[in-house]
């Protein structure tokens, strides 16, 4: 289970990997430009059906289908990471671990540029959820935790505390240049940073 659930969050990465390399639809303040930048373009540019030039985008569902693997591998971490609860803690983990898989499955579903407000709802809930998840799992496993996952819960809290403050004290992305790559930078890192750190805790964790 544990190699399963960890293909599923890593083809993620070697996925956008890929899709990037194959971008070509430029970004909001520079609809022309032939390629995806690594701070100037969020995730989800890599999911729209139309470039921001217009051109329609002909591997958009290549990051629904990612989108879709990773929710089942998000559900799994989780699974796996909480065998050792008692019932009742494990239950309401994996409560909210569905939502976020949900969440991230709604990602998928909805497009950027087709559903703006439900892809921007369920990215919300994919994220606040997982970190919720996190949150619990860390406290949950407060005794059974190595010093390694230890600091990897830790740096996660930190990232996040990090991201909210952007999200909300930083000015939106849309009002220059400078405020996009600060709010693309937060994504991406607080979007692969946990699911890097998934995949740092799976492989500390004991048999």
């Amino acid at each position: 289970m544990k190699k399963w659930t960890a293909l599923l969050i890593f083809q993620y990465f070697a996925v956008v990997f890929v899709l990037m390399l194959l971008y070509r639809g430029g970004n909001y303040f520079e609809p022309d430009a032939g390629s995806f930048v690594f701070y100037k373009n969020y995730l989800s540019d890599l999911g729209r059906t139309h470039y921001f030039n217009d051109l329609p985008n002909p591997y958009w569902f290549l990051y629904s289908l990612t989108l879709t693997l990773v929710a089942v591998g998000v559900f799994l971490f989780f699974a796996e990471m909480s065998k050792t609860l008692t019932k009742g803690r494990r239950n309401f983990l994996l409560f909210i671990a569905l939502i976020s898989a949900l969440g991230f499955a709604g990602i998928a579903v909805f497009p950027v540029d087709v559903a703006f407000s439900e892809h921007i709802r369920a990215g919300s809930i994919a994220f606040l959820s997982f970190f919720l998840a996190f949150l619990l799992l860390f406290i949950y496993r407060r005794k059974q935790n190595n010093r390694t996952q230890q600091y990897l819960f830790i740096f996660l809290i930190l990232l996040w505390l990090a991201f909210l403050g952007i999200k909300f004290f930083a000015p939106p992305s849309r009002a220059n240049p400078q405020a996009l790559i600060l709010k693309v930078m937060a994504q991406k890192s607080m979007v692969l940073g946990q699911l890097l750190i998934a995949l740092l805790l799976l492989k500390k964790e004991r048999n």
